[in-house]
C-alpha cells in the first residue's frame, strides 16, 4: 500500500538546515524581487541547489533574464519631482538630487514603451556559479551591454522624440533546458514562462523605472546602447546606467553614468 502523502516544514535558513534525506529530485522557490535580483535571495537558491538538489534534479524556475525597455513619457520627471515646490506649503525642491537616484517601481502602460525589450542577462540556475559567496553578482557587477531600437509611431505625449527613462522587469522559464545530455534532465514538453514586461498582464512586481537625468533625443528606427551595473547592497541593489545614442552625431559622446539606489 502506497503511503499517504507527508509534508515536513523544516524552519531555519536553507544554508544552515538539514533534511531527513540525502538529496531531493526537485527546487520550486518563487526568488524573484523587483528588477529580478532585488532581496538578493538567489544565492539562497544557488546554495540548496549545491547542498540538496541529486544530479539531474530539476530547479523551478531553471532559466532567469533581466530584461529592458526604453521609455518616453515626457510627464515622467513632473510626476516624480514637481510636488516637491508645493509640498506642506513647504519648499522641498533641495531634495530633488536624492528623489533623482531612487528606483520608481510601479505598473509601466505599455504605449510608454518607446523601444523593444533587449535581455541585458540571461541567468541559467541550473550551472550558475556560488563558489565563493557573492559570485553569482560577479557576472552582473561589470557593466552589461544591451541595445535598443526605437519604434515608430506615437507615443505617450506625441512621437517618439526622446527617451526619459529606462524600464527594468524579468522574465523567468520553467522547463526551458534543452539539452538533457549535459545537465542530465529530461527537456520538457511544455515550457511555462512568466514575464513582467510592461507588454504582458500585470503582476505584483510591475516593473522598476530608472529615470534619466535629461531626456536622450531619438528618432523613430535608431539604435541605442546601454551599459548596466548590478551590484549587491545589503538586501537592496546599486544600479548604474549608461545610455546613448549607437549612431549619429551624439555616438561618440560618453554618456554619463548614473547611479540608482533600491534599499
Amino acid at each position: 500500500m502506497t503511503s499517504p502523502l507527508q509534508i515536513t516544514v523544516i524552519r531555519g535558513l536553507i544554508e544552515e538546515i538539514s533534511l531527513p534525506v540525502s538529496s531531493v529530485d526537485v527546487i520550486v522557490s518563487e526568488w524573484m524581487g523587483y528588477e529580478l535580483l532585488y532581496e538578493c535571495m538567489l544565492e539562497s537558491v544557488l546554495a540548496a541547489r549545491d547542498r540538496f538538489l541529486r544530479p539531474g534534479g530539476d530547479i523551478f524556475p531553471d532559466r532567469a533574464c533581466l530584461l529592458a525597455t526604453g521609455l518616453s513619457d515626457p510627464g515622467l520627471r513632473g510626476r516624480r519631482l514637481g510636488w516637491l515646490e508645493h509640498c506642506w506649503e513647504s519648499d522641498f525642491r533641495a531634495a530633488a538630487p536624492l528623489l533623482a537616484t531612487a528606483v520608481l517601481v510601479e505598473d509601466v502602460e505599455a504605449e510608454a514603451a518607446a523601444t523593444d525589450c533587449a535581455t541585458v542577462a540571461a541567468l541559467d540556475l541550473k550551472t550558475l556559479g556560488l563558489s565563493p559567496p557573492g559570485s553569482c553578482f560577479r557576472s552582473l557587477s561589470a557593466p552589461l551591454e544591451f541595445r535598443l531600437r526605437v519604434r515608430g509611431g506615437g507615443g505617450r505625449g506625441g512621437a517618439r522624440s526622446q527617451i526619459d527613462a529606462v524600464c527594468l522587469s524579468f522574465c523567468v522559464g520553467f522547463g526551458m533546458d534543452r539539452s538533457p545530455t549535459a545537465s542530465g534532465s529530461r527537456p520538457s514538453r511544455h515550457p511555462v514562462t512568466l514575464s513582467t514586461s510592461p507588454s504582458e498582464p500585470r503582476t505584483h512586481w510591475r516593473q522598476t523605472v530608472l529615470t534619466l537625468t535629461e531626456p536622450l533625443p531619438v528618432e523613430a528606427g535608431c539604435e541605442l546602447v546601454g551599459f548596466l551595473q548590478v551590484l549587491p547592497l545589503g538586501r537592496g541593489l546599486d544600479l548604474r546606467l549608461q545610455l546613448g545614442r549607437a549612431e549619429g552625431p551624439t555616438a561618440e559622446e560618453e554618456p554619463e553614468v548614473q547611479r540608482f539606489v533600491h534599499w
